[in-house]
């Protein structure tokens, strides 16, 4: 019996069973400490590729060998547009929907066959300049030479809105509006459909670019747009940037900026970024009220975070009745605008204007509309902090003892330690996560469970040592899973495949609804090195916020392995010991992380949520929050001041890295990894691979 396999059924885990009756068994999976590392950033490898085709050719499981076909599919020029068609009706559940969809568009543009490329031209838009020459010349003539002239109902013209095919003007004037943004696809479309898209088609395509930030694509549109449009896109564009001509771009357009959603709402960021608020505190009470009230609903949350920036800023210099009438948006729709909206208006009532009413009606809201535990949670410790506040002893209580039925959450553990008043409140922690337990399942759920397609092909893809791809499969079974039974055996399931990082994904997605898996959403598949420095369980509660114990994992900004390090940090710490690629070994980044997280709590006086701030936001900024936010006299975790010091973090991830950190931390603190510990990492260093979701 394979090694995995064999220690799966030691475990007693439903991996097991999920590997016994897919791949592990058959095609002689390894442990992960053997697998390298495969397709970290998604696309197909060829030796991948070649493994699974291998593999299936021996397989009695139907299911491997149509694997083997969806990794070829994913490679450019892998299939026929018509048989990527046909996978995609046989599989509509599988993952890569996109991917696939991208090569369908490819082939379609190289189809030889004028029936073929017809039919899939009016079952699948053209999406890509490729595909929509090819949808023209099949369903408007023969396709011959291409432009600068092409063919069209027999006739080599410039391609234009008169003599495309109605279908195919329609995709291209939408796909020009939505999208083709990179400047190689950019350029082929304007070559072969420039005189398509209408004027207002030219604007839509600016307005989408800028409001999502595409800067320079929106840039490059500036030469397109109509004449009397290129001022006020000139403005917009000069203040997202952040350019010094902004605002007298803005003020050459003689118009109030409300007439503009967008406008308004990229000046009022201009000044606050420009320390200009008095001029965004003034705007707010004006224009920009009422391009917020002019804007669509899916651009509203925007102004939101935009209103929230400088509230923050208005904080800071405790200028707090402006804070709380900026942060009073009745217009959001959007339900997390709308309760971290509440959530604000609430803490500025209860903690700077001392209206405990106010900001216990709002605090009331979120538990009220959110399933989530960390939401959820959130709200009712607060509810309970204005209840105390206004006397209402019993009613706080209350209020606490429902948070506190969260105790995997930051403010559930905060209000155990409330109640605890005093007493052992680690020990009512403990207690409380011990009575947690994730759903219970039956050998025959089980069973049901690994027998999945999708499962059963994430264990032939690990087994192929291609862990990408597995995740997908994992991540995507997922989200097709409707019961609280199936989340828990999906965690299960991955951890036992030795992706732990999925479980952590799908514990994430769980607690969202309100469900807590605490022992597969809580792994501890590496044990940190000894430290005497830190505090116990700190070290994994970071890797789980940093990587969720995905060792392989690069992030864009090229942070890697288990404690997210950076190259330069890294060198630092080491003395120029460790380089990007040491960075990839468990053992050594363990060992350069908590060096430098010890390095960060000594700085800060053994302060944790500063150090912890620190680690995410560098410690330059939480040297400047630990002066500005007033340091608590009690810096203990979950001390009202130490609370209210986190809630006064002017970036948001920040304030929830420290949260998500605190939390895991104090389920990490009594519990001891090294039993559950895959790796002997004195012995096996650098042998867990993985590839990066």
């Amino acid at each position: 019996m394979p090694t995995v396999a064999r220690n799966l059924l030691k475990a007693g885990s439903t991996a097991a069973l999920a590997c016994l009756l897919a791949a592990c068994s058959v095609h002689g999976a390894q442990s992960q400490a053997q697998l390298p590392a495969t397709a970290h950033a998604g696309p197909v490898q060829a030796a991948t590729l070649q493994l699974a085709q291998a593999q299936a050719t021996g397989s009695a499981d139907p299911v491997a060998t149509e694997v083997a076909t969806w990794l070829r599919l994913q490679i450019e020029g892998g299939g026929t547009a018509s048989e990527i068609d046909g996978f995609l009706r046989a599989h509509p559940d599988w993952p890569g929907r996109a991917q696939l969809g991208q090569r369908l568009q490819e082939a379609l543009g190289a189809e030889p066959d004028d029936g073929v490329a017809r039919d899939l031209c009016t079952t699948h838009r053209p999406t890509i300049p490729a595909s929509l020459l090819r949808c023209a010349n099949a369903l408007g003539g023969p396709a011959t030479t291409l432009p600068p002239a092409a063919v069209v109902r027999g006739q080599a013209v410039p391609l234009s809105l008169a003599n495309l095919p109605a279908p195919v003007a329609d995709a291209a004037r939408a796909d020009w509006v939505d999208g083709l943004d990179d400047p190689v696809q950019e350029a082929e479309f304007q070559r072969l459909f420039g005189a398509v898209p209408t004027p207002s088609d030219q604007w839509r395509r600016f307005d989408r670019q800028e409001w999502s930030g595409s800067l320079a694509a929106a840039g490059r549109q500036l030469p397109r747009l109509p004449a009397a449009l290129r001022p006020l896109a000139m403005a917009r564009l000069s203040l997202h940037r952040g350019d010094a001509s902004g605002p007298g771009l803005a003020a050459a357009l003689h118009g109030d900026p409300a007439q503009d959603p967008a406008l308004a709402l990229d000046l009022a960021r201009w000044l606050r970024r420009h320390d200009q608020d008095d001029a965004a505190l003034a705007l707010w009470r004006g224009s920009a009220l009422a391009a917020e009230q002019a804007a669509p609903d899916a651009h509203r949350p925007a102004y939101w975070n935009e209103r929230e920036a400088l509230v923050r800023d208005l904080l800071a210099t405790h200028r707090d009745a402006e804070a709380l009438a900026v942060a009073d948006d009745s217009l959001q729709d959007a339900a997390t605008a709308r309760l971290d909206r509440d959530f604000l208006v609430g803490w500025i009532s209860l903690r700077r204007l001392h209206d405990p009413a106010t900001a216990a009606a709002r605090f009331a809201t979120l538990p009220a509309g959110s399933h989530s535990v960390i939401t959820t949670s959130r709200g009712f410790y607060w509810l309970g902090q204005a209840l105390d506040a206004s006397g209402r002893a019993a009613d706080a209580t209350t209020a606490y003892q429902a948070a506190a039925r969260y105790p995997t959450s930051f403010y559930g553990q905060a209000a155990i330690s409330r109640l605890a008043a005093g007493g052992n409140a680690q020990a009512t922690l403990n207690s409380a996560l011990a009575a947690l337990h994730d759903p219970a399942w039956s050998s025959g759920d089980a069973l049901a469970y690994a027998g999945q397609e999708l499962a059963r092909a994430a264990a032939f893809l690990v087994a192929c040592r291609d862990l990408h791809h597995a995740r997908l499969f994992l991540l995507r079974l997922d989200q097709l899973t409707t019961t609280d039974t199936g989340h828990a055996l999906g965690a299960s399931f991955a951890d036992g495949l030795g992706l732990p990082d999925v479980a952590v994904a799908i514990a994430r997605n769980a607690g969202r609804h309100g469900l807590v898996l605490v022992r597969s959403g809580w792994p501890a598949p590496y044990a940190p090195p000894p430290s005497p420095a830190l505090p116990p369980g700190l070290a994994l509660a970071v890797m789980r916020q940093e990587s969720s114990f995905d060792a392989a994992i690069v992030s864009p900004v090229g942070a890697r392995g288990l404690m997210q390090l950076m190259p330069a940090t890294a060198r630092q710490v080491s003395g120029g010991l460790v380089d990007a690629a040491a960075l990839g070994d468990p053992a050594i980044n363990m060992q350069t992380g908590t060096t430098y997280l010890a390095s960060l709590l000594q700085r800060f006086g053994g302060t944790e949520p500063y150090a912890i701030a620190a680690y995410n936001a560098g410690p330059a900024r939480a040297q400047q929050w630990s002066v500005a936010n007033t340091p608590a006299a009690d810096a203990s975790p979950g001390s009202p001041a130490t609370i209210d010091w986190i809630e006064q973090i002017p970036f948001a991830e920040t304030r929830n890295y420290v949260q998500r950190v605190l939390e895991s931390q104090a389920i990490y603190r009594d519990r001891d990894p090294a039993p559950r510990a895959r790796i002997a990492l004195a012995s096996q260093s650098g042998s867990r691979q993985g590839g990066q979701p």
